[in-house]
């Protein structure tokens, strides 16, 4: 899998090209070559990030072994209940 080195960053970030159906990896955007559907764009971050690492619980528990990234990027919802601490922000 090749990812791309982004310019214009303090630190490069690798930018990956994954389906989000079968991860199927890709050189670029386009669809799947597996499933036909939109490859997703994805930048992982630094190692050691936080966003490299699953949702984990107050307590400890893994919640997900999907690192917050790619949880961000094809569930957007949910990374941002756990990013918000569960707090539903639509609530008054």
């Amino acid at each position: 899998m090749k990812g791309e080195r982004i310019a214009g960053r303090s630190v490069e970030a690798e930018r990956l090209y994954l389906c989000a159906r079968d991860f199927t990896p890709a050189d670029g955007p386009g669809a799947c070559k597996v499933c036909g559907r939109d490859i997703v764009e994805c930048e992982p971050g630094r190692p050691g990030e936080p966003s490299r690492r699953p949702l984990i619980d107050p307590a400890g528990e893994v919640l997900t072994r999907a690192p917050l990234w790619w949880l961000r990027r094809t569930v957007a919802a949910l990374a941002r209940h756990y990013d918000t601490g569960g707090e539903d922000s639509s609530r008054g």
